[in-house]
């Protein structure tokens, strides 16, 4: 999970950036990388990480990184239900 929201972030920002906004963000939301799952993506999207990819990204391109990122959450598989 944490690869693929790296990958759609380095397409706008530089790799500094986003390991700079990732740690920020992890470390406030108490996230390990490793460990991350669609639920913790999916939070961080709505609580943390617009804020923290605003301070980055070019006002310009915001709308392009925003809906790249709303389509990855989108595209996460979901799990089937137990019965």
């Amino acid at each position: 999970m944490d690869e693929s929201l790296r990958l759609v972030l380095e397409r706008h920002l530089s790799r500094i950036n986003v390991d700079a906004i990732l740690r920020k963000v992890y470390q406030a939301e108490q996230i390990e990388p490793q460990r991350m799952t669609a639920a913790d993506l999916e939070r961080i999207f709505q609580n943390s990480l617009f804020t923290a990819v605003r301070m980055f990204c070019d006002p310009r391109r915001l709308p392009t990184v925003m809906l790249d990122l709303a389509d990855l959450i989108e595209n996460i598989p979901v799990p089937p239900r137990r019965s």
